[in-house]
């Protein structure tokens, strides 16, 4: 209807009163509260319900907030993610979200999302959220988007994860799967010399994307100084941020650096000094990754690639194993005034499979 007010898109719910959520949220974690929901941030912020909502979701968007559902589904809470002192997920619970995943599949249901896991397994869905991002960083599962409101579903990576690997135990495990002889070796596919061109020039195209938005947003000048090829698992640094590649080019990038470095471009990113990485240090450089990616979608697309790019997310703790599904890395030195910045990039054209004649 003409001059009915339209909500307020996410893009402008103001950084301000993200911080003040997170803020809060933190406040209730620290004195033990129950998580709240929508109204009662509200109700202490003097905002309505609905703006609260949006910057939930713009929050949850960005890695920053875990929302859980009640059982009949009605109400929302929001929480802050695991801290990053929190003890690992136990192999246990990992092989049971991988193993329902792929029961999930194996009956050609729909990709189950952590509400549906936290049911089947009669866990605590934040317990779940942080197995699936575990097992994501791992390259074991991937998120789907689906139509439900509980958030994305799960699915295996690639055609089949790797079962995850068990402490030992005193009765005998079955034999591993035998490896399908007649599959060829995806690291043997990406060293044709049309993948080499390929790779590098999604390289070169990440790299104009990172100057750009450094230059801008930053008023830094970032240049590169040599590469190499390494196989294909990555150790993430001290702070490293993860954006994942879906479409006609597939794969990962992640942009680490040691701690000194990314205090430095956080203390310029908000103009004064930080002492330590919180969540408002966390919030900021995933936005400015994420700018990137959308810089780099950009350059895919006036290639002729169109491409899904994840929101920036923080891998955390350091020292994390990153897998890249048989897709070797290129990791980029990006020279900045503070220091290197290194940019590991798994990328290749997506396979098309060629059905098999009858």
């Amino acid at each position: 209807m003409i001059g009915e007010l339209r909500p307020e898109p996410l893009s402008r719910i103001p950084d301000e009163l993200l911080r003040t959520v997170m803020g809060l949220l933190q406040a209730y974690e620290d004195r033990n509260n129950p998580a709240p929901i929508a109204e009662d941030i509200a109700s202490r912020l003097g905002e309505s319900a609905e703006v609260i909502e949006r910057a939930c979701r713009k929050l949850e968007r960005r890695g920053l907030l875990v929302v859980s559902l009640a059982e009949d589904g009605s109400t929302r809470s929001y929480s802050l993610p695991v801290a990053e002192k929190s003890s690992p997920v136990p192999e246990e619970l990992l092989k049971a979200v991988v193993d329902l995943v792929r029961a999930y599949e194996d009956r050609s249901n729909p990709p189950p999302t952590t509400l549906d896991m936290a049911a089947g397994l009669g866990l605590n869905e934040r317990e779940v959220r942080l197995a699936c991002s575990t097992l994501e960083a791992d390259g074991l599962v991937r998120p789907l988007h689906t139509s439900q409101l509980a958030g994305p579903g799960y699915a295996t990576a690639g055609e089949r994860a790797p079962a995850v690997t068990q402490a030992p135990a005193t009765t005998p495990e079955p034999p591993p799967e035998p490896a399908a002889a007649s599959k060829p070796d995806p690291a043997s596919e990406a060293d044709t010399p049309e993948s080499v061109r390929d790779r590098k020039r999604m390289v070169f195209a990440l790299v104009r994307s990172t100057a750009r938005v450094f230059k801008s947003e930053l008023d830094i000048d970032v240049q590169m100084e040599g590469g190499e090829v390494r196989e294909d698992e990555a150790t993430s640094e001290d702070l490293s941020v993860f954006l994942r590649v879906n479409g006609q080019i597939e794969g990962s990038v992640y942009y680490g650096m040691n701690r000194a470095v990314a205090l430095e471009l956080l203390s310029t990113a908000q103009r004064r000094p930080i002492g330590g990485v919180d969540a408002e240090s966390l919030l900021v450089l995933n936005t400015l990754v994420g700018r990137i990616g959308d810089h780099i979608r950009g350059e895919f697309a006036a290639a002729g690639f169109s491409v899904e790019i994840s929101p920036a997310s923080t891998v955390q703790p350091a020292g994390t194993k990153i897998t890249t599904r048989g897709i070797p890395q290129i990791v980029a030195n990006l020279k900045s005034e503070f220091g290197p910045i290194y940019a590991h990039v798994s990328l290749r054209k997506a396979v098309v499979e060629t059905p098999l004649a009858a």
